[in-house]
């Protein structure tokens, strides 16, 4: 009987042993120094750590074409339509006779 409570009180222990690291990786703790203040003992003297938070969204990598030169951002522009239109000496010519023979008349 006694060997059966020895057991169950070291399986609590474990139990509470392995909450207390969770709660200390939680608050980014030592597990050893959180262990030994909970056993009676000080914690190890250190300087205090703080991360300081990064805010806002990070950077994104620039992407880089052929050599070497940052790719273009947003939309590609818009391709122009080109008209070729063939006016040769024979419209204008006609247009200016046209003109003359109306101003005769």
């Amino acid at each position: 009987m006694e060997a059966i409570i020895n057991k169950c009180a070291l399986e609590i222990k474990i139990e509470i042993i392995n909450e207390i690291k969770s709660v200390a990786r939680y608050y980014k703790l030592d597990e050893e120094d959180v262990l030994r203040y909970m056993m009676g003992g000080k914690p190890r003297e250190r300087g205090v750590e703080e991360e300081q938070a990064k805010r806002g969204r990070p950077r994104k990598e620039e992407e880089k074409t052929e050599g070497g030169v940052p790719a273009k951002r947003g939309r590609p522009p818009k391709e122009e339509k080109v008209i070729t239109v063939h006016v040769g000496e024979d419209l204008i010519s006609r247009l200016l006779e046209h003109a003359r023979k109306s101003a005769l008349k």
